[in-house]
């Protein structure tokens, strides 16, 4: 991992497992993306044994670059996804 981009795990090991069990099973190869800046809608996903970066499109004046890193029990998603609350993003 990058210094500075590292994150704690997000879920203990009871929250991951309660969630996973209303999940399925993906496998994914390097390179997958599981969602895209502009994507109107997108699924929980838990991190069983990936990592992944986040990574910030780029700009007319920044390149592309890594936001932050998640890893084994981390999570993606908006936290809405777990909470029911509605989605304050302008594409949710």
């Amino acid at each position: 991992m990058t210094s500075g981009l590292e994150s704690e795990r997000s879920l203990d090991e009871e929250q991951f497992r309660r969630l996973a069990a209303y999940g399925v099973v993906h496998e994914v190869a390097e390179g997958d993306e599981p969602y895209a800046t502009g994507d109107a809608s997108y699924d929980l996903i838990l991190l069983e044994d990936a990592s992944v970066d986040i990574v910030r499109d780029a700009t007319s004046s920044e390149p592309e670059h890594v936001v932050i890193q998640r890893g084994p029990g981390d999570f993606l998603g908006e936290l809405n996804l777990l909470t029911g609350r509605r989605s304050t993003s302008p594409h949710g």
